[in-house]
This record gives C-alpha cells, structure tokens and sequence, in this order.
C-alpha cells in the first residue's frame, strides 16, 4: 500500500513539474503576443459592415473616463477618452453602420484639419476623415436612395433645395436638397436650449416645412445632390443663433478652439455612430 500510494504521489509531482516548466519557460514572444494582439489587429477588423443591422442597444456613455492604450467603445481603438458631461440628445440618422469619411475640423481658421482628437491633419481629398479644412459637420458615405433620419425630435425649418452656386470641384453650377430641423432640448432645472440639426445631398425630401416629426421619421433620401462628388449624407448639428458645433464633443488637451461655441457630447447612449480610421 505505502509503495503504491508513494508512486501515484510521485506520478502527481512529475506532471505538476511538467506544467511548471512549460508555463514559466514558454518561448519569449508569448506574452508579448498577448498584449500586442490590438494593436496588430488590421483596420477591417475593427471596421463595421455597411450592411450590418443597427446595434441600437444602450452602451456606455461614450464621454466616461478611460485610460490610454484601452478599447474604446466609440473608437474601437487605444484612445482617452475625457470626462464630459453632455446632452442626451441625437440618435443615428440613418440605418446600419458606416464610418464617417469627413470629420468634424476644430479650427476652420487655418489650412490644416484639426480633428475632435486634438490631431493635425494636412487635408486630402483621399484622407480617411479629413478631406477639407473647415468642414462644420460630419459625412457619412450612405448609398443612393437609403433613407435619411430626423437625429432627434423637432419641427421643419427648412425642406427645399438650397440657393444655386458654382462648385468648384464639379466646374459647374449646383443646386442641393436639404432639410433642417429644430429642436428644444429641457434640462433639469435649467432653462430650454434650442438646437437644429441639417442634413444636405439629398436625393429626396420627404418632410414638409413647419411639421412637427419625431426622432426616427424618414425626411429624405440620401443622394449626391448640390456639391457632392458621391452619394452622402452631410450631417450638421448648431446652436441656434450660434456657429456649428461637433456633437461628438472635443476630446483634445485644453479647450476647444472652434471660437465661439465649444463642442460636447449630443449624442444619447449608444446611438453615436462609430468613428475610426483616422
């Protein structure tokens, strides 16, 4: 009995020795694996599908605190995100997920492209996010004919085609579709705030001025109408009687320096469609 049971100790002690050895002398690189496999991970991967249907479940508040080199859930990439306290007003207008191509320009005053990052950018018309310096809103490359949506309850502004002007990239004079929509916004114990939305390149309008609609009504189609090279949704957010803010926020080091009308969160919990590539 006591020889059997000091070999079947024995046999235990060998395989707990074997384990051992195989996890403290694995070869060099496997840690390292571990902890680079986000940052090896290839754009696509973190690209969404065009065609993917909408995830409109709550996420976390995209503004809360993280530190650098975490996944962020609005990036989908290492990224600090600043604490903020915005307004819970705008949903997805539109359905799916696309990236937008052209970001939001933090300081149209000069040449270069200042993202919602606090990054410079020298502008390209081939660059994932910054395309034009200046650009006051957000666009995202939706295909003909997919329904444009009301980002937030409100009443009909403006359900026109918008004055006619040269466009200089199209050498020719253009006219474009274009809705907007106001809406007030009541904060606790806090007087109203009147905001409006703008949604340009429509191929369609289908909202009439002066209706009162809900957030989610279908006013439009997308489409490439006015100065627009290809089918796209220009999406602007503004203060009334103010100049446009990003309502993604401004997430550089110090203030923001769009003049006049420093930008916060507008978006309410998971409906900020998603920002990467840039």
């Amino acid at each position: 009995m006591g020889i059997r049971l000091q070999t079947w100790m024995g046999l235990v002690m060998g395989i707990c020795g074997i384990l051992w050895l195989n996890l403290f002398t694995a070869p060099a690189g496997f840690s390292s694996r571990l902890e680079a496999s986000f940052e090896d991970a290839s754009f696509a991967d973190a690209m969404p599908s065009q065609q993917a249907s909408p995830d409109l479940s709550p996420d976390p508040n995209p503004n809360l605190s993280t530190e650098w080199g975490t996944l962020d859930p609005l990036f989908h990439g290492p990224f600090k995100v600043l604490p903020e306290v915005g307004i819970p007003l705008l949903q997805q207008p539109f359905l799916g997920q696309v990236i937008a191509n052209h970001w939001f320009d933090h300081d149209p005053g000069r040449a270069d492209f200042l993202t919602l990052k606090g990054e410079r950018i020298q502008p390209d018309p081939q660059h994932p996010c910054a395309k034009q310096s200046g650009h006051r809103g957000y666009d995202w490359p939706l295909a003909a004919a997919s329904p444009v949506l009301a980002a937030a309850t409100g009443r009909v502004t403006v359900a026109r085609p918008e004055p006619s002007f040269f466009c200089p990239s199209l050498g020719q004079e253009v006219q474009g579709l274009r809705v907007r929509i106001q809406h007030d916004y009541q904060p606790p114990d806090q007087p109203m705030q009147r905001y409006e939305t703008l949604y340009a390149h429509l191929s369609q309008i289908q909202v009439q001025e002066g209706e009162q609609i809900t957030a989610g009504t279908v006013i439009g189609l997308a489409g490439d109408t006015g100065c627009a090279t290809g089918s796209h949704l220009h999406f602007e957010v503004r203060r009334l009687g103010s100049v446009p803010l990003d309502p993604y926020g401004w997430w550089g080091e110090g203030a923001d320096p769009w003049t006049g009308s420093p930008s916060f969160s507008l978006w309410k919990a998971g409906q900020a469609p998603l920002l990467v590539g840039c």
